[in-house]
């Protein structure tokens, strides 16, 4: 007894796949009843007197369960293996070729006359398909060390996608600082003006980027490099850093030309900023950019000398991920819960309950360990589904099973054939269909086919005999299983999933909050990354949110799960909008570099440490009105009571705006008529305070957004 409760605790435990978890607690609770029920449990000890391979239980389940491995094995690597490096390599090669596509189409839809939306429809639909194959990549690399065989090449390989993924990610953050900018502002003809002179150095830049984006991905699965190949790098670097050369200087030549002076007045300059915002954005991210392809670029070439010098990629399914967060609260609950309903299940099972329930039944201990799951508000729904699932198997392949039972050959031919169709239709939904029902289709499939070929065929001149009492012996045992979980959840549960989804948008808000403070912080001499980890907090809060969902509401109002969700939106906006910040403090413009000399001296005037303190205020005010998501009646909201929740915000920062522009006029810290150009537009001082003043503005329209989303709803 002892190493059954030892062992169902140990997987529940470790970080296995829950698929994992569910199936081998299920086979472990029936051979567990077995060894305990009296009698003969046709189990022996290899080489004993008592011993027969033929028709010894457990030898027979260890042949048929190694043959199942090595044909899915099989099916794995038959006509051709599916192997994650080989994967990892097209999703590369996709992502190379589509992000200078996405950077023509910023490119375009910034050079129409006026806002386009259908072209901005476009930008977008790339920047989904660009964040999902970065996404893919990143897990097929973290699957694919073991393909390794500790051989240097494919190490070598590995780590240089790993550098590709990095870069790519980089080139991901670049545009969603474009788009965090540009995907709500209006323009006219001074914009037109400038995008028309520098358009055309910008698609330069990307062309000679795709060159050498491709000459990167070649480099990066050929291994070790040859002489030849280096050369071809260095000669495409060398063009890449003209281009960019070439742009700071379009840039500057064209702002030099049409009056940006240190003798304008602030507001002039204000009015300026406000017109060039976008392109100098679109140069400043464009030459990040850049730079990042150059980076990469030369990490290969460092790399083809010493391997270490590029990034390890991830080992997902080692052992070190087993006990990774083990000791966690959540997962000490979820464990505990499983535990208690496991072995209730187990005990209730073994004395039985006659005539409704044999006693040594070990299928309501099986069936709980089917219905594990995190939270409770979203487990009825997926109990559900999955006895929906356990019913529909088990009696629709006895029906089918009724149409085929005798031994005629034909018969078990046809029989065979509608084994592999009914496995392939419920596969297909398992891998395709929603979170809702793939869960569904996949037990659908398991025991629908245990019953398609259990037992033996009709002989000829016989009548067929139907287990329909073990068919309704099931449903007993599965609905027994839910009303133990459901029980156990109540009573132990790790809170509603509603409760979770609000303490996790408080920690998203909190998140921004010490960004903020941190970015705004004179006395900070490094630039703090946290935009990472606000990814984390938001990915988070929406995942709380689709559980909060599923939950039943009873004396509650409904979940407000569009205005959550909207929110959430606004804030991955807003997370952009803080990363575009932090590459603008960092010197080199990486995350957690020492603060820059312009950054410096923004902090250095008045009236920028006083915009930072008018966007925390008006954070705190948004955090207030989320308190929406826990306010469960038809009562009026409190903190409407409080007048600044209806504040307009927006004359209020274009007066902080207007102060910080006048100050850094007046002191000419800024606007110098006989400038030179700067060596890229990283380094140009006002394409940096058009990429701060872009990001302030995301974050306040973002905010004001999510202030506009609520109030209409309360």
């Amino acid at each position: 007894v002892a190493d059954g409760i030892v062992f169902i605790g140990v997987m529940l435990l470790l970080n296995f796949d829950m698929s994992t978890k569910i199936f081998s607690i299920s086979s472990h609770v029936g051979w567990w009843m077995l060894f305990l029920k009296p009698g003969d449990d046709h189990f022996h000890w290899p080489g004993s007197d008592e011993w027969d391979p033929a028709k010894d239980a457990a030898f027979s389940c260890l042949v048929t369960t190694a043959i199942g491995a090595v044909l899915a094995l099989l099916a794995a690597l038959l006509p051709y293996p599916l192997l994650a490096r080989d994967m990892a390599d097209e999703v590369a090669k996709d992502l190379a070729r589509n992000a200078p596509q996405t950077w023509r189409l910023m490119v375009e839809y910034l050079s129409n006359t006026s806002r386009n939306a259908y072209k901005q429809d476009q930008v977008y639909r790339n920047m989904v398909r660009y964040d999902t194959k970065h996404k893919g990549l990143s897990a097929l690399l973290d699957s694919s060390w073991w393909e390794s065989f500790g051989r240097v090449k494919s190490r070598l390989i590995r780590r240089k996608l790993r550098r590709l993924d990095q870069a790519m990610a980089q080139g991901s953050e670049c545009i969603h600082a474009i788009w965090g900018t540009a995907s709500e502002l209006e323009w006219d003809h001074t914009h037109n003006t400038m995008m028309t002179r520098i358009a055309p150095t910008i698609n330069q830049c990307v062309d000679h980027a795709e060159k050498l984006m491709n000459e990167c991905y070649r480099a990066s699965i050929a291994g070790q490099l040859s002489d030849a190949q280096i050369q071809d790098l260095r000669s495409l670097v060398a063009s890449v850093k003209e281009s960019e050369v070439a742009l700071a200087k379009a840039v500057h030549e064209f702002r030099q030309s049409v009056g940006l002076k240190a003798s304008n007045s602030g507001k002039e300059n204000h009015k300026l900023l406000e017109k060039w915002v976008l392109p100098h954005v679109l140069a400043f991210n464009v030459s990040c950019f850049l730079h990042c392809i150059v980076s990469f670029a030369e990490d290969l070439e460092k790399g083809n000398v010493d391997m270490n010098m590029l990034p390890l990629a991830d080992m997902v399914g080692s052992w070190s991920d087993l006990v990774k967060g083990v000791f966690e609260p959540a997962n000490i609950n979820f464990v505990k819960r499983a535990m208690i309903c496991i072995n209730l299940s187990f005990v209730i099972g073994f004395f039985g309950h006659e005539p409704l329930i044999q006693p040594y039944c070990a299928d309501i201990a099986a069936t709980s360990s089917l219905l594990l799951s995190q939270f409770t508000g979203s487990a009825i729904v997926k109990n559900l589904g999955r006895v929906q699932g356990v019913v529909l198997g088990k009696v629709a392949g006895q029906i089918i099973k009724s149409f085929f039972h005798s031994c005629d050959w034909y018969n078990v031919v046809l029989l065979g054939l509608v084994a592999f169709f009914w496995s392939f239709g419920l596969l297909f939904v398992w891998h395709n269909g929603s979170s809702q029902t793939s869960f569904v289709g996949s037990l659908a499939a398991c025991f629908g086919l245990s019953m398609i070929l259990s037992g033996n065929c009709t002989p000829i001149g016989k009548e067929q005999v139907i287990d329909k009492q073990g068919t309704y012996d099931s449903i007993v045992t599965n609905i027994i299983a839910c009303c133990i979980i459901i029980l156990v959840d109540v009573c132990i549960g790790p809170g509603r999933a509603d409760e979770h989804a609000v303490d996790s948008m408080n920690k998203v808000f909190d998140h921004i909050d010490k960004s903020l403070e941190s970015h705004f912080d004179p006395s900070l001499k490094v630039a703090l990354a946290r935009a990472s980890t606000l990814q984390a907090a938001t990915d988070r809060a929406q995942e709380m949110s689709d559980h909060a969902n599923n939950e039943p509401r009873i004396m509650k109002t409904a979940w407000k799960a569009d205005v959550y969700n909207y929110a959430i939106t606004r804030v991955h906006h807003m997370r952009f909008s803080l990363r575009s910040l932090e590459s603008c403090m960092a010197e080199g413009f990486v995350k957690g570099g020492a603060r820059n000399k312009f950054f410096q001296d923004l902090l250095g005037t008045r009236a920028f440490p006083d915009l930072g303190k008018f966007l925390r205020k008006r954070l705190g005010v948004v955090k207030k009105l989320c308190t929406i998501f826990e306010h469960d009646t038809t009562a009026r909201l409190p903190v409407l009571a409080d007048p600044d929740v209806s504040t307009e915000m927006r004359a209020e920062a274009h007066e902080h705006i207007n102060r910080l522009i006048q100050e850094l006029t007046d002191e000419k810290k800024l606007f110098i008529e006989e400038s030179k150009p700067s060596p890229c537009m990283r380094e140009d001082e006002f394409a940096q305070l058009c990429m701060t003043y872009g990001s302030l503005e995301g974050i306040m329209r973002d905010l004001r957004l999510i202030q506009h989303s609520i109030l209409r709803e309360c």
